[in-house]
């Protein structure tokens, strides 16, 4: 189904937020992707430069990702999409690396060529992937931080009983609560799962070569 956009007041701002919907989208598929990005990727990279010199060795870090933030999401025409795959989940992909690839991806949706150029035809697919593989990136950047045990992964936390899913889901708000904080609560000597995608039901998820469980 289609995506839209909803616009919410918060602290004089707009933030964008996505929606499946029925209804067709009255924004432009190029504009989805500048506000996806911006915030599911741009934002929590920002974020998480912010935080992270603040950490403490044993540190844990829980990105919330989606089912939609699968690797094989990125299925638009081959044999690009292939390509797009293999930049994504190099273990040589570097943040900056990741930020060009986001920004190529918005600039494909402006001209009307993702699809072509390997993108799928959701901006929230992408940036879910953006931050699986974000998530991926900061767990090899701690692997080699002086601080000792940082762990940093994401989950696909559900599909909830929220606003952002019109209330539709087939889950509570505590229940979507479990994988984030088995994750944030990792004990001091656990070595795994370091740099993974997670399910909601806490099973660690091959991002690369899938499959991927179903979504609820």
């Amino acid at each position: 189904m289609p995506e839209y956009f909803v616009l919410r007041p918060c602290n004089d701002n707009y933030i964008l937020m996505i929606h499946k919907s029925k209804w067709a989208s009255i924004v432009p598929f190029g504009e989805q992707a500048e506000a996806s990005i911006r915030v599911n990727v741009l934002g929590t990279l920002a974020l998480c430069k912010a935080l992270f010199p603040l950490l403490r060795p044993y540190a844990r870090v829980c990105n919330l990702s989606s089912s939609e933030g699968h690797l094989l999401k990125i299925c638009g025409e081959e044999p690009a999409a292939s390509a797009l795959r293999s930049k994504l989940s190099s273990p040589a992909l570097t943040e900056a690396g990741l930020v060009e690839l986001m920004k190529q991806f918005v600039s494909d949706a402006k001209e009307g060529q993702h699809t072509k150029r390997g993108w799928p035809n959701s901006a929230y697919q992408v940036s879910k992937v953006g931050v699986a593989a974000l998530t991926r990136i900061q767990q090899r950047d701690f692997d080699h931080d002086s601080r000792p045990g940082l762990l940093a992964n994401c989950c696909h936390p559900g599909f909830i009983k929220t606003d952002l899913t019109s209330h539709l889901g087939t889950m509570t708000l505590q229940q979507g609560t479990v994988c984030p904080t088995y994750l944030a609560l990792l004990p001091k000597d656990a070595k795994e799962p370091r740099g993974a995608y997670l399910w909601y039901d806490k099973q660690i998820v091959d991002w690369v070569n899938g499959p991927a469980p179903a979504p609820f």
